[in-house]
């Protein structure tokens, strides 16, 4: 079967939809007076779970097309220039707004993953990145043992531990578990694990070998998005705002919508909807990365000092947000990134120019010794063909020539 190459429009409005809950559901959070409006802005927290589904969806589809130098080339490329701008934009709006940001916590979060460094995140929802990086690992890994043709039965395996880290927490083997909940990505790892069989459903067409499991990852995302005390559940708890997205019925919401993000994949992945070809999904996909970066403790710094009301002071940093989302789209997005993929290839290129000149040296130096080792040994008569005849017979030949003269 063939692997996608063109770009999917649907992907992109999907993304941006996301993008949008998360970006509502933040900023309706800042004014204290809670509107009818906020209510629904409330369960915008689930736009993470539709953006682990793209991510399992494009990664995979991604990773199918690539070496394992070409798909670490290109996930670079295309998260830390924009990344780097938008953290550094964000550093220097918090510092001028008053907050305290030491060096070691933005040196550290220019990694992507400043928790390895016994740092905070600059901007609290760079969390989710980690998260990506955990799966960019797991594919990685599939890469380098060369196991992207089997990648349907390590699924399974994914989605077996997935269901074990979700259904169950053995006593005694707390540490175990904790082992099985960082490999499986735990509480996200079912939302990737969807997102990845919808990429296989669109590719491969319908089939039960995907069905089932599709199902059962749904049903995992929706108990962990509906379970008390996990990281998801955590997601609507530290905003006291959102308090009453803990009620029964709010979780029933809640687990209804993640239901319907995989229902609109699944028409997605069916090819039963189709968007006009417009220049416009591009740009609304674009938007979306440079968007999610910024808006929150930036714009929460900036909301603050804004001398307006507090719902025209949402409204002013909702807007400045989108536009300073639209020029990085178009120069870094655009430029910086393909400009830095090119740096890679060239980079790789010469490496491997390199490496395998050196290769084909060691190659012919052991095809040499190999050629020598194999050579046929020198026959007993060719050996003694230079030798004295009485020589041959044990005797020195000075003692041959001496027993003659006598």
């Amino acid at each position: 079967m063939k692997s996608e190459s063109k770009r999917i429009p649907e992907l992109d409005l999907l993304r941006f939809s996301a993008a949008c809950m998360v970006v509502l559901y933040h900023l309706f959070s800042w004014p204290n007076d809670v509107q009818f409006l906020q209510r629904f802005a409330g369960f915008g927290f689930v736009g993470v779970h539709l953006f682990f589904m793209i991510s399992g969806f494009v990664i995979l589809m991604t990773a199918e097309r690539r070496s394992v130098v070409g798909f670490i080339s290109s996930r670079v490329a295309r998260l830390y220039p924009t990344f780097w701008i938008c953290m550094l934009v964000t550093s220097v709006v918090l510092l001028l707004s008053g907050q305290a940001l030491p060096l070691g916590r933005i040196v550290a979060n220019l990694t992507m993953l400043p928790t390895v460094f016994h740092q905070n995140y600059v901007d609290h929802v760079y969390w989710t990145l980690t998260v990506e990086m955990r799966f960019y690992a797991l594919t990685l890994f599939l890469l380098l043992i060369r196991q992207m043709a089997r990648v349907e039965a390590w699924l399974l395996v994914w989605l077996g531990a997935a269901a074990v880290s979700t259904l169950t927490y053995p006593d005694g083997w707390e540490k175990v578990h904790y082992l099985l909940e960082f490999g499986s990505i735990y509480p996200f790892g079912p939302l990737f694990i969807s997102g990845c069989y919808f990429y296989l459903l669109r590719k491969n067409g319908p089939s039960w070998r995907y069905f089932v499991p599709l199902a059962c990852s749904c049903a995992l995302a929706v108990v962990d998005a509906c379970t008390p005390n996990n990281s998801m559940w955590w997601l609507v708890a530290y905003q006291e705002k959102w308090v009453y997205l803990r009620s029964p019925g709010a979780l029933w919401i809640v687990g209804a919508l993640v239901v319907l993000a995989h229902a609109i994949f699944l028409t997605l992945s069916l090819r039963a909807w189709r968007l006009p070809a417009s220049p416009i999904w591009y740009w609304l996909g674009g938007l979306t990365y440079p968007l999610y970066l910024l808006h929150s403790d930036a714009g929460y710094a900036v909301w603050q000092i804004l001398p307006v009301s507090p719902w025209l002071g949402t409204a002013i940093v909702l807007l400045g947000a989108l536009l300073l989302a639209g020029l990085l789209a178009v120069y870094s997005e655009r430029d910086t990134s393909k400009a830095m993929q090119r740096g890679l290839d060239a980079i790789t290129a010469r490496f491997g120019s390199w490496l395998g000149e050196k290769m084909r040296h060691r190659s012919a130096g052991l095809r040499a010794a190999s050629a020598r080792a194999d050579a046929p040994l020198p026959t007993r008569r060719a050996t003694l063909s230079g030798i004295p005849r009485r020589a041959r017979d044990g005797r020195p030949a000075a003692a041959a020539v001496r027993t003659k003269r006598v």
